[in-house]
């Protein structure tokens, strides 16, 4: 009887298994990863209890994990800020004085670019409540917490000219101002990744008409009604930065090259020698003199980077990760503080790309900032494919 037979590409060696389930977690849910052994096979699956064979899923490094959460940390405080309509309530009563004061030190106006001020919270017999504090932006645009306009880390931030934000300011005065939701947090201060979602072709035969929405922790589209359940189109908000673009390329599930943006061209963020699995660049620093030979040789667009056991080579590819809320999802009338990402490739990231600048352009004609307004995000089919669109809920956005 002949043996089936195992492919290397999406399994590993009974020395490989345990080194990856000490050092990594899985891409997706940052679940703990565990050993499947396959029947008189020296070979094994490493699996996400989850999500299943990480060769398909991705795993992540455990210190990339604890990057990832401490950025939701990180990232909370700007993201509420921007959405005043869902999460204002918890500036109204102010934030921790160190948190202030890191924010103060680290980010500027949305608006602007200006610096921020921290000013002390009153209570109602205006006595200043130790340690709690809020921010306003220098230039007199009011409470960065509650103005909708919110703040942005000083690296992100797109200049306006001061003509433009002058007429966004006249505009936006003229504006009906936003219903606000009553809101208590209750699950600390973090804006996690709560799931992600998915689209295109199941397989070559099968085309994907409606999304895909994977739920985390322990939470799934029962929970939140039928309007998640194979959605042909989601209702979102995109905080800021809306879309992060890189040159990617896996190996087995695991990240082994990344090239950002610089300027007009690229630089090697992360380069993981595929051979040898040495880490020649991380961080965008080189830790190996071939790290450094290979940032001195800059990125070229659709490099091969490795080539697998079939002879199938794999290049860089584009990918745009797409982070976003949805304002429907609550539980007991409360917005959850977190957020969905889906990933897209190659021409599809180009378009997303196109769509978030073009509809935050438009926003900004009208009197808004991106993170204010509800999007609606679908599929079109153009020349049998699946194209993603992004519009504003009322149509402007076309």
């Amino acid at each position: 009887m002949n043996r089936p037979y195992i492919d290397p590409d999406i399994t590993f060696t009974q020395t490989e298994a345990p080194i990856i389930v000490k050092e990594y977690v899985c891409a997706v849910c940052l679940s703990d990863l565990g050993v499947q052994e396959i029947p008189n096979e020296a070979r094994v699956f490493v699996m996400c209890p989850m999500h299943g064979n990480v060769c398909a899923s991705g795993r992540v490094m455990r210190s990339t994990a604890s990057m990832q959460v401490e950025r939701s940390g990180r990232d909370y405080f700007p993201t509420v800020a921007a959405m005043p309509d869902l999460f204002s309530p918890i500036w109204l009563s102010g934030v921790p004085m160190d948190k202030a004061k890191d924010i103060q030190r680290h980010c500027v106006c949305a608006l602007c670019g200006s610096n921020l001020t921290t000013f002390a919270v009153m209570d109602q017999h205006s006595n200043i409540v130790d340690d709690i504090a809020t921010l306003k932006c220098s230039m007199g645009h009011g409470n960065v917490g509650i103005n909708g306009i919110g703040f942005v880390r000083r690296h992100e931030y797109i200049h306006v000219p001061p003509v433009e934000w002058r007429a966004f300011l006249k505009k936006r005065a003229s504006l009906p101002q936003s219903k606000q939701f009553v809101y208590e947090p209750n699950d600390g201060a973090s804006f996690e990744k709560i799931g992600t979602v998915s689209y295109g072709k199941r397989d070559e035969d099968t085309p994907q008409d409606h999304f895909t929405v994977t739920f985390f922790h322990g939470r799934n589209a029962n929970q939140f009604g039928s309007a998640f359940k194979d959605p042909k189109q989601l209702r979102i908000r995109i905080p800021s930065p809306a879309v992060e673009m890189s040159l990617d390329c896996y190996n087995r599930g695991a990240l082994t090259a990344r090239a950002i943006r610089d300027g007009d061209g690229y630089r090697w963020e992360y380069y993981r020698d595929p051979e040898t699995q040495e880490v020649e660049i991380r961080g965008g620093s080189a830790r190996t003199v071939s790290g450094h030979r290979r940032q001195q040789a800059g990125v070229k667009l659709n490099e091969v980077i490795f080539t697998n056991s079939k002879k199938v080579s794999f290049a860089l590819r584009r990918v745009a990760r797409l982070r976003f809320v949805l304002p429907d999802l609550a539980i007991n009338g409360q917005p959850v503080p977190g957020y969905f990402e889906m990933s897209a490739k190659d021409d599809d990231a180009e378009v997303i790309e196109k769509k978030v600048t073009e509809v935050k352009n438009k926003c900004f004609e009208i009197g808004k900032m991106l993170p204010e307004v509800s999007l609606i995000l679908s599929m079109k089919e153009v020349d049998n494919n699946q194209i993603i669109h992004i519009e504003m809920e009322n149509g402007v956005g076309k």
